[in-house]
């Protein structure tokens, strides 16, 4: 974790336990997974840090600019998502509850956007979109709001000072959360998870920061890990260094 300018015993010291971190540690949440041995789901969650370094509970949204990515994709799965990005609330800061709206690419290589949220690792709504701007190497943006009471919007823009499009309201349990940035795949060592996502706000109220920091909330991805690029930009990159909580 060298690209961490915030490592683990420097959170422990300043005050963030041990049991507290481990209590939010993210495992994988459900989705449309393909119907054949390509089914087995691994992710990397990086989660933001308010600052006194502990997570940035209490959030009303999260926002930012995901690169679209052709990533490699296992050739023996010939139906189902493949992969993807999102930018993701952890409702209520519970475990494998979760409101998102990411890109993702299936294994036939077409990409598309989607939203979804779930409790308790199943997936209540799910909704896909084809947006023919998506461009391999190009930022689009993304955008997780609450919006009324428990209700949210999710919402995504083309491109930098493209107009929002709203894609789809939930009404879920809880209105707030945990602002984290995702990246997932099926297909095992043979799909890739080169990921780019920066531009990363969390709202608190009305108003939206930058994130403070960020820190890894889980990595269950062989052979990839998350690193921190700065306060505000996360990659996913090969190597096999884990969260230091561990799965």
């Amino acid at each position: 974790m060298n690209a961490l300018s915030i490592g683990f015993r420097q959170i422990a010291s300043l005050g963030v336990a041990l049991a507290t971190l481990a209590t939010l540690a993210f495992s994988s949440p459900h989705r449309l997974a393909p119907e054949d041995s390509c089914s087995t789901e691994e992710g990397i969650f990086w989660g933001a840090l308010a600052s006194n370094l502990d997570w940035q509970t209490g959030s009303t949204g999260e926002q930012g600019a995901l690169l679209t990515v052709t990533r490699d994709k296992n050739p023996s799965c010939l139906a189902g998502v493949a992969t993807g990005s999102t930018s993701h609330i952890r409702l209520n800061g519970i475990t494998l509850n979760w409101v998102e709206v990411g890109w993702e690419e299936l294994f036939a290589g077409t990409d598309e956007v989607f939203t979804e949220w779930g409790i308790n690792r199943n997936s209540q709504a799910r909704d896909e979109y084809v947006q023919q701007c998506l461009t391999p190497g190009v930022e689009s943006y993304y955008r997780t709001r609450q919006w009324s009471g428990n209700q949210w919007q999710l919402a995504f823009a083309c491109y930098n000072g493209a107009s929002w499009q709203v894609l789809r309201y939930y009404t879920t349990l809880w209105a707030s959360g945990i602002p984290a940035a995702e990246t997932w795949r099926f297909g095992d060592n043979q799909t890739g998870m080169s990921d780019t996502q920066d531009e990363l706000y969390y709202r608190s109220g009305n108003a939206w920061n930058y994130w403070f920091d960020m820190f890894c909330f889980n990595d269950f991805a062989n052979g990839w890990q998350g690193s921190r690029v700065d306060h505000k930009s996360y990659k996913a990159i090969k190597g096999s260094s884990n969260c230091p909580l561990g799965g």
